[in-house]
């Protein structure tokens, strides 16, 4: 009875950028005649011990690898690689809340976003909205320009803070 030893590295978190992110595997196992990759996308490698790979879009995939001894005997190896998106975000200058439903709120605009706060303050400094995961819709608000503090959180939990104006047209 042939001893098979499986040692794998894995590393588990990438920020999809502009450009695909190169995410490095390699086979550690001992005593093996051949292996095999399962990349959890549909895309299958064969025989290499070490090579980079990139993903086409973000999200969680299982990736397994399969070593094969001269006996027969297989191994088994598995984790999740986690992709998260690249962090961008917009924050509009103005919205006309007017239930033509375009442009009809105001919330930070972009990708990555896990979370978000926004404050409204008028411009005698007082609070008139402070919600979470929430857009401001500017009810029961006249024209003109506000003051927002804007918290987010990426997926990595990355924190940003923004402060600006808005201007509500209606």
């Amino acid at each position: 009875l042939q001893l098979l030893m499986l040692i794998y590295n894995f590393v588990q978190v990438y920020s999809l950028h502009d450009h695909d992110s190169l995410i490095s595997f390699t086979n550690l196992s001992s005593n093996f005649v051949n292996n095999s990759w399962s990349l959890g996308d549909g895309f299958y490698i064969s025989e290499e011990n070490t090579f980079d790979y990139s993903y086409s879009e973000f999200g969680q995939y299982l990736v397994e690898l399969s070593v094969y001894a001269a006996n027969n005997c297989v191994d088994l190896a598995s984790n999740y690689v986690t992709v998260y998106p690249t962090y961008s975000v917009y924050l509009p200058n103005s919205f006309s809340p007017d239930s033509d439903r375009i442009n009809d709120n105001f919330s930070p605009v972009g990708i990555g976003i896990f979370s978000y706060e926004i404050i409204i303050i008028n411009r005698w400094g007082d609070l008139i909205f402070s919600e979470e995961n929430t857009p401001w819709t500017a009810k029961n608000v006249p024209q003109g320009l506000y003051t927002y503090i804007i918290n987010l959180k990426d997926y990595n939990d990355q924190s940003y803070s923004y402060k600006g104006t808005v201007r509500v047209i209606k």
